[in-house]
Parts: structure tokens; sequence; C-alpha cells
């Protein structure tokens, strides 16, 4: 039969090993959610750039191409072609709007993170129980 000491002693060792493990879980999952906000802050930079890349060169672009059919159209209506060239101009922003929010939703950001979490937090709850 086990002494109250011996007891005691399993209990403290199972304590220690049962904080361990936690301490490592948590280091690990530290470690993905850096490595997660690494990859964000990566994404959105690459993101910024592309849409001011975007902005830049598709504003030099249509300022170019309107210029080129006015002068062209001037004779017969400059107000249609003015028009026709809003509406044009209104299409591709639109277009360009729903591409750039549909990359920018395209994934939830620490997914993985929140997941593992979610999985270690079913796991722990199962062996408390």
């Amino acid at each position: 039969m086990e002494t109250v000491t011996e007891k005691i002693g399993h209990l403290g060792g199972s304590s220690k090993r049962l904080a361990r493990r936690l301490m490592t879980i948590g280091e690990s999952r530290l470690e993905l959610l850096l490595l997660e906000a690494v990859e964000e802050r990566v994404r959105f930079i690459r993101l910024l750039v592309f849409a001011l890349g975007l902005f830049a060169s598709g504003l030099l672009a249509m300022m170019t191409l309107t210029a080129a059919i006015v002068i062209a159209l001037w004779d017969h209506s400059p107000v249609i072609v003015l028009l026709a060239i809003t509406v044009i101009d209104g299409l591709i922003a639109l277009a360009l709007l729903l591409l750039l929010k549909k990359d920018m939703h395209e994934e939830e950001p620490f997914s993985a993170t929140f997941d593992q979490l979610r999985k270690d937090h079913a796991a722990l709850e199962k062996a408390l129980s």
C-alpha cells in the first residue's frame, strides 16, 4: 500500500509533466502565431504594392487612352465620347475592386493558429474529463 508521501510525490510528478506539456504546446502555438503574423505582413505589403502599381499604371493608361479617343472623335460628339469613356472606366474600376476584395478575403488571417488552438482545447477537454 502506498503511503501518503508517495501519492503526493506521484501527483507532483504528474503535475510537472502536465505543466511541461502545456508549456510546450503553448510555445509551439506561439511560434505558429508569429509565423502567420510574418506571412500576413508579407501578404499585406504585396497586396499594397500591387494595388499601388495597378492604380498608377491604370491611371496613366486611362488618361492617355481617354485623350486619344477624345481627340480622334472630337468632330463627331465630344460629350458622347466622354460619357462612353466614363462608363467604360467605371466598369473597369468596379471589376478591379471586386478582384482586389476577393484576393483580400481569400484566406482568413491566422486560421491555422485558431484551428490548432481549437484542436488543443478539444484534446485538453477530452483528457481532463
